[in-house]
């Protein structure tokens, strides 16, 4: 079995414990994963908590497709958090995946944190990203092509760029409680026109 990803803070353990599958882990299914993350012993509990990260997929999409059609006229802004739609290339399928997410501005490039709402596995697009950091981003009506970098748990940067993510969204420490993964952060580095 994989050693915990939170035992060392090394995103390179992360990726082999968590992102290659349950399998991987010595663990036989993803239900397994979740139940042993939060201790749940029914199937009661088991179908509320896959419920959630179903939920958050769900209204995901809806928010993605509003902004998309809207031009980012509806869905760029709720209250005082920002968003942006980042799309990334399948690692499997090879096909274009969009997914809004907050967009937390640091100098002229953007923070996104791969929260997923504190799952203990981390989201596709973060998958996506390792496999290929050219993204693409739209921010309104405006689209433009941009390279992924992961900030490692390790790095020094990471702590300052987690104090502006809680900052902008309290929520996000509710999130690193939740979860036994660390939260790996991305930085979006838009190219020049």
């Amino acid at each position: 079995m994989a050693s915990s990803p939170k035992t060392n803070g090394n995103f390179s353990s992360i990726r082999k414990a968590n992102l290659e599958g349950p399998g991987d882990i010595g663990v036989t299914s993803r239900s397994q994963v979740i139940l042993s993350r939060y201790g749940a012993v029914s199937s009661g509990c088991r179908l509320v908590l896959i419920s959630k990260f179903n939920l958050i997929r769900f209204f995901s999409k809806i928010h993605g497709y509003i902004y998309r059609i809207s031009r980012g006229r509806v869905g760029k802004q709720f209250g005082a958090i920002r968003f942006l739609l980042l799309t990334t290339t399948g690692r499997k399928s090879g096909k274009k995946r969009t997914v809004p997410l907050t967009a937390i501005t640091h100098g002229t490039k953007y923070i996104l944190v791969a929260s997923f709402g504190g799952s203990p596995t981390h989201p596709a697009w973060l998958t996506n990203i390792l496999h290929n950091p050219a993204v693409q981003i739209r921010i309104g009506a405006k689209v433009k092509q941009a390279t992924a970098s992961i900030i490692d748990t390790t790095d020094l940067r990471y702590e300052e760029m987690w104090e502006k993510a809680v900052a902008t969204y309290g929520g996000y420490d509710n999130y690193k409680r939740a979860t036994s993964r660390y939260i790996p952060i991305v930085v979006i580095t838009p190219h020049e026109n």
